[in-house]
């Protein structure tokens, strides 16, 4: 789970009261997997968007290295 409240202080402010409809919030199951490999991290994950496919994708995928030496 990811999540910010940034936008907490924004609907206090404006007096919003009622959902709106946002395509930009969703839900999203991740799977991860991370490996060590010498000075280096690398991982990749899928994911499924719990949201209707007009709105967003439903699956995502993502792959990446971090070095530190």
């Amino acid at each position: 789970h990811i999540s910010s409240h940034l936008g907490d202080d924004f609907i206090y402010r404006n007096r919003i009261t009622a959902p709106t409809p946002n395509s930009v919030n969703y839900e999203q199951f991740d799977v991860t997997y991370s490996r060590m490999y010498r000075d280096w991290r690398l991982y990749g994950g899928l994911g499924l968007t719990i949201r209707k496919k007009e709105e967003r994708d439903l699956l995502a995928a993502q792959l990446g290295a971090w070095y530190r030496k």
